[in-house]
């Protein structure tokens, strides 16, 4: 059964959360763990020190570790369909950071607006809310002990929610973990904006690319995601650069594949950043996600060659996969990834790439060609 997400239930859910808290213990995990969310509808609209920008899409990574993580059980209102709400949040972090990117319609391609990463000040903190299906990585977190926990910033400047039947678990945001079914919010102050008002001119951001403000949003199902990735690693970081490119192909009526199955080609370039040294293909896993898609190739399975750098070749899941690493220059290398007989690709989504705790993420527009023009 679906319900129907309403301004009611928004305020019901978030009451809840609001009101006084009971901490359930942290559980003993020590992984390093991003939490992504990418709000991919083309509709967010602020200023990024000073500047105006409309049409973009954000993503904001979260960089935490899974031994921070804490859960909470909350007594809902008299009347309410199940007695507690109960989640998890992380308030602890290494780096928070953010990318806007504009579509522009005319070269069918992204403009960066701006990247950057927020100051501990912002007091930013990822939570979700197991019980109403939503996921949110706020700003302006006020402590367990505090009878306005989690903080009028719950979902500012990124929240999600599923709308789909609510008291169900989704994740403990200790785990892998990817929903791309989800609706798409951005409100400061929410659910108790003054009367007759939409969502309140959030407060700025603090970052290093300057003051971030961000205007309300709401989209529909579908539009946006949101990920968990664990890592066994001590510490995950930012490559200094990443780009890439995907076209798409349908997939060849002969393969049986039923209607909308794709292949794929990925194809970029990358720079690592701090800890450089310590990523090697052959021996760490490497992820491709690529929307709510995730191609996750064991440690250990790239093979290594003079003439060709590191190759793989074999299913992930039920999806063919090759993928090639070319090293280029002492840190960076140029990368191929080749996808047969996979689930629908959107005409935009974001991308990301994982090499040992290494991680690079973009946006892209994909590229669909007829069958015989893709080189594969």
């Amino acid at each position: 059964m679906k319900v129907k997400i309403t301004a009611d239930l928004l305020s019901t859910m978030c009451a809840a959360v609001l009101a006084s808290a009971g901490l359930l213990p942290a559980a003993a995990y020590a992984n390093s763990a991003v939490y992504e969310i990418d709000m991919w509808a083309g509709t967010a609209s602020g200023t990024l020190n000073g500047v105006p920008f409309s049409n973009a899409d954000i993503q904001v990574d979260f960089y935490g570790d899974t031994s921070t993580v804490q859960s909470f059980s909350v007594a809902n209102p008299p009347g309410y369909q199940f007695p507690t709400t109960n989640g998890y949040f992380n308030a602890t972090s290494s780096s928070v950071t953010f990318g806007i990117y504009s579509f522009d319609s005319g070269c069918g391609c992204y403009t960066t607006v701006g990247t950057g990463t927020f100051d501990p000040s912002d007091g930013m903190f990822v939570s979700v809310d197991n019980s109403n299906e939503g996921f949110g990585i706020g700003s302006g977190f006020l402590p367990p002990s505090n009878p306005n926990f989690p903080g009028p910033g719950v979902i500012y400047p990124a929240g999600l929610l599923t709308g789909d039947q609510p008291n169900t678990f989704l994740t403990d945001l200790q785990s892998n973990y990817v929903n791309g079914n989800v609706f798409q919010e951005s409100c400061y102050g929410f659910p108790n904006p003054p009367s007759g008002q939409g969502c309140p001119t959030g407060p700025a951001l603090v970052t290093s690319a300057g003051p971030l403000v961000l205007n309300q949003v709401t989209v529909g199902q579908g539009s946006s995601v949101f990920s968990v990735w664990v890592s066994a690693y001590a510490a995950v970081q930012p490559m200094s650069s990443f780009n890439a490119s995907v076209t798409v192909r349908p997939a060849a009526a002969s393969q049986k594949t039923g209607p909308g199955f794709n292949d794929f080609h990925v194809q970029g370039s990358l720079e690592l950043g701090a800890g450089g040294q310590s990523v090697n293909p052959a021996t760490q896993e490497v992820t491709l996600r690529l929307g709510k898609q995730v191609f996750a190739i064991p440690a250990g399975s790239f093979k290594w060659s003079k003439e060709s750098g590191y190759t793989f070749a074999s299913k992930i899941g039920a999806v063919a996969l090759r993928a090639s690493l070319t090293p280029q220059g002492a840190t960076g290398y140029s990368f191929q990834i080749d996808g047969a007989n996979a689930p629908p690709l959107a005409d935009r989504l974001p991308l990301r790439l994982t090499i040992g705790q290494a991680v690079g993420r973009t946006p892209v527009k994909t590229v669909r060609t007829p069958v015989e023009t893709v080189d594969q």
